[in-house]
Parts: C-alpha cells; sequence; structure tokens
C-alpha cells in the first residue's frame, strides 16, 4: 500500500535543511524549525525523515556530496597538477 504523494520536493527540502542546521547546529535546530523552513508537514517529517537524528545524518551526506563534487569541479578546472 503505498501513501499519499509527496506535495513538496525532498531535495529542495533537504537543502533547506542542511542550511538550517549549518546556521543554527543540531542542538539550537527544533523539529518546529525544520517543518517551517522545509515547508511539511510533520506527518510528512516522519513518513520520510523518521527523525530529527535521521534528517541531520540525511543533510550530512548530502553535504559530503556537495563537498566532494565542489572539490572535483576545482580539480578538473585546474591546469596544473603536482
Amino acid at each position: 500500500m503505498t501513501g499519499r504523494p509527496r506535495t513538496y520536493r525532498r531535495d529542495e527540502a533537504l537543502d533547506v535543511a542542511v542550511e538550517l542546521f549549518w546556521r543554527k547546529g543540531y542542538d539550537a535546530t527544533s523539529l518546529q524549525d525544520l517543518l517551517g523552513a522545509m515547508k511539511i508537514s510533520k506527518s510528512s517529517f516522519y513518513a520520510d525523515f523518521q527523525s530529527k537524528k535521521a534528517l541531520y545524518h540525511i543533510c550530512l551526506r548530502q553535504y559530503q556530496r556537495f563537498v566532494v563534487d565542489h572539490l572535483r569541479n576545482l580539480q578538473s578546472q585546474s591546469t596544473s597538477l603536482p
């Protein structure tokens, strides 16, 4: 049985959560902060992310991918190699 379709874009919501955790830190970011910034309901949050801690780990992986991709782009643009 499938649930209702998402009414938000997961990648966009994750980008917002990454930014929020970056600015405020894990402890200072409340569930209400996340729900408001991500523009999702509490039920959608728990259905998709399970918990604040699980969301934080997803955000860390997303941020890590961003950094690695950025470094690869910089490396590919470099004309001189050591």
